[in-house]
This record gives C-alpha cells, sequence and structure tokens, in this order.
C-alpha cells in the first residue's frame, strides 16, 4: 500500500520541523510549502490531506482552503484547517468554506494523528460513494436512453372463473450491469432523483410489448404519487402511448408519499375521467394504506402480499382481510389478494369472498406470454 501524502502549509519552520518528524515516524510522505502561492502549486500534486495553517502569508489560509474547493480537479483533497483561535465564530468560517476540520494550536501528537486518520477515512468513503453514484448514473442514463427495460406480465385472475381479467406488467433491467433487479433500478433512481424517467419508460416499453402481443383484457400499470402530482401522466403521454386509457387499470404504489395532495387529487380526478381505473397496491401493510384508500377512493384494491402469507394459519390476518374485503364490498370496490403461492392461501381467500387473485401459485411474471392466456382456467 502507498504511502499517503500529507501537504503541511505553514511558515513555522519549528512547527513545521516537528510535523515532518510525527508524520515521517508515522510513514507518511511529507511536503511543505511555506505560502499561498506555493500551497496552490503543491496542491496540483494531489496530496491527500492539507494541514493548513489559517495565518499563512499571501493570500489567508482559508481564502486557500476556498480556492481549493472551488477547483474541480482538487476539491477530493482533504483539508485541516489549522486556526489562531479557537473561537466557534472561526469554526464555522473554516467549515463554510470547505475545511473537513478545524484545529487550534498546540495540539497533541496522538489528537493530531487521530483527527487526520478520522478525516482521510471519512473523505474514503465519501469518494467511494460518488464514485458509486456516478457509475450508477451512468448505467441508468444508458438505460433510459436505449429504453433497456425488459417487461414483465402476470396473471390476474377472477376468482370465481380462475380465468385472467387483465395482466400486471413488471419491469425488469439488464442483469448483466451494477444495476441488475428491479428492486435497485427504483431505488437508484429515487436516490438519483430520476424516478419519474424511469416510470415513463417503463410504461412505454410495457403498453408497447402489450399492443403488440396482448391488446386484451386490463394492463395494470404501476405509478407513484410523484408522478402524477408532476402531471407526467398526461394527454401527451397518453398519445405517444396510443392506448385507450379505458384499457389501463393504474395501480398506485406507495415508493413515494404524497406530497402535495391537492394537486394529486384533483391530477387524479382528471385521470379517472379519461376512462381509467384506479388501484392501490399493498392495502394491509400498514396505517399509511389505509389512508390512501380512504383519500384516492379506488376502483379497485391490492391487499398486500404479507397479509396473505399464511393466512390460513393466523386468525390475526384472518380477521384483518375479512375486515378490508368486507369494507370494500360495501363500497364497491374491487379486491384482488396478490402473493398467492400455496392451496391453502388461495382457498382461504376465496373463503372470505375475494374477487380476484394473483401470486406465484397461479402463474409467474414472464415476458413471453401470448392472448391465448385469457381462454386459459388456473390449473387447466
Amino acid at each position: 500500500m502507498s504511502k499517503r501524502h500529507i501537504l503541511i502549509a505553514d511558515n513555522n519552520k519549528e512547527f513545521t520541523e516537528a510535523m515532518i518528524k510525527l508524520l515521517e515516524a508515522r510513514n507518511y510522505k511529507v511536503d511543505v510549502a511555506c505560502d499561498s502561492a506555493n500551497t496552490l502549486e503543491k496542491a496540483n500534486q494531489y496530496p491527500d490531506l492539507i494541514l493548513l495553517d489559517s495565518g499563512l502569508p499571501g493570500v489567508e489560509g482559508l481564502e486557500i482552503c476556498k480556492k481549493i474547493r472551488e477547483d474541480s480537479r482538487l476539491e477530493h483533497i482533504s483539508i485541516i484547517v489549522f486556526m489562531a483561535t479557537d473561537t466557534p465564530s472561526e469554526r464555522v468560517e473554516g467549515f463554510s468554506l470547505g475545511a473537513d476540520d478545524c484545529i487550534s494550536k498546540p495540539v497533541t501528537d496522538d489528537e493530531l494523528i487521530a483527527r487526520m486518520e478520522a478525516v482521510l477515512k471519512r473523505n474514503q468513503v465519501f469518494r467511494q460513494v460518488q464514485e458509486e453514484q456516478s457509475a450508477l448514473a451512468t448505467e441508468l442514463k444508458k438505460i433510459l436512453s436505449e429504453e433497456m427495460i425488459t417487461p414483465y406480465f402476470q396473471p390476474i385472475y377472477s376468482m370465481k372463473s380462475l380465468k385472467p381479467i387483465g395482466l400486471e406488467a413488471l419491469s425488469r433491467p439488464p442483469t448483466n450491469g451494477l444495476i441488475d433487479n428491479a428492486d435497485f433500478l427504483f431505488k437508484t433512481a429515487l436516490i438519483l432523483d430520476m424516478y419519474s424517467e424511469v416510470e415513463m419508460v417503463c410504461w412505454k416499453t410495457a403498453v408497447k410489448t402489450w399492443k403488440k402481443v396482448i391488446n386484451k383484457e386490463k394492463l395494470f400499470l404501476n405509478c407513484t404519487p410523484y408522478f402524477i402530482e408532476n402531471g407526467r401522466l398526461n394527454e401527451d403521454l397518453l398519445s405517444q402511448l396510443d392506448i385507450n386509457p379505458s384499457s389501463i387499470v393504474l395501480e398506485i404504489t406507495e415508493r413515494t408519499a404524497i406530497q402535495k395532495h391537492d394537486i394529486f387529487l384533483k391530477e387524479l380526478n382528471r385521470i379517472r375521467e379519461s376512462g381509467m381505473k384506479i388501484a392501490v397496491d399493498d392495502v394491509g401493510s400498514g396505517f399509511a394504506s389505509l389512508d390512501t384508500v380512504v383519500e384516492i377512493r379506488p376502483d379497485i384494491v391490492k391487499i398486500d402480499r404479507q397479509l396473505v402469507r399464511e393466512l390460513h394459519r393466523d386468525d390475526l390476518k384472518y380477521n384483518i382481510m375479512q375486515a378490508i374485503i368486507s369494507f370494500c364490498k360495501k363500497s364497491g370496490v374491487m379486491t384482488i389478494a396478490e402473493g398467492i403461492e400455496k392451496e391453502k392461501e388461495l382457498e382461504a381467500v376465496e373463503e372470505l369472498g375475494v374477487d380476484a387473485v394473483q401470486g406465484y401459485l397461479l402463474a409467474y411474471p414472464t415476458p413471453e406470454i401470448s392472448p391465448d392466456i385469457f381462454s386459459k382456467k388456473f390449473g387447466s
């Protein structure tokens, strides 16, 4: 492992000599600058850390700190400023101008080394995160620009006929890159503030495939409140998609919370008037989703898989499901139980009177699907 490079920017000869002796004994590579011009010159050699005296001759040390932070080539360099006085105002100024730490002289050898190591470690982690985010952003932009999203479709079956009444579109990124699964795709999009762009591409690829291959019954498309609030789901988008709105069930997920309630409800009413049906996803996963049902007044409620799992073995889950289904029946809302994986779970939701079911027991999501799926019963 190469030695870490420390630049001491200080014109106090006695202090500098002591620092050189201390740091070289700790296996650091040490360089010295005695004024502001020399400091900026040697900063271009990219030291790992600059120990910068605030009273440096020429331009003051804090101004040097500011200049380094404003230079995109040098901004990654760690900086510890030695302050003339240890006053709160001077420390605030130091941090505001980009110092990673501010230390007043004199300082013990052990404290200085400990604080240097802490700054170096913290900034190393920060740089790694920045590099990872940059790589993820590059990959995500490529996925979006080239529409490298594969739509998968999972049938939703009527409980009465056991035939599909529609398909939910699920989106998958390529599996050979950094962003190699759907959960990470959407998490990355949220972190990088590119979620709406991802939703847009997911919609486009799903609708394109559905129109070409299926074009029958209902297409369930996931959508966040943020997408609706920002007016992305407008006539222009529907025109681009070239799809009858009455074919779409808008499945509202809670990956992002409703922020602008008035705007959200206004946009939602406009969407409803276009002919789309509205579903709320993951109902039963928490109190927030029940609030969402009241606020949105959906046509369809999709009951969360966590509530469905082992339903036949859990009286509390059974009673909660019973209450949700009873409420929906009285309110004229269709119910879909998600995550059906066992025969006993299917029997339990049928007993409770759920309208439709979805899950691995009935069919796995797949990119390969054809219109004849709608003529087949589950199990036939």
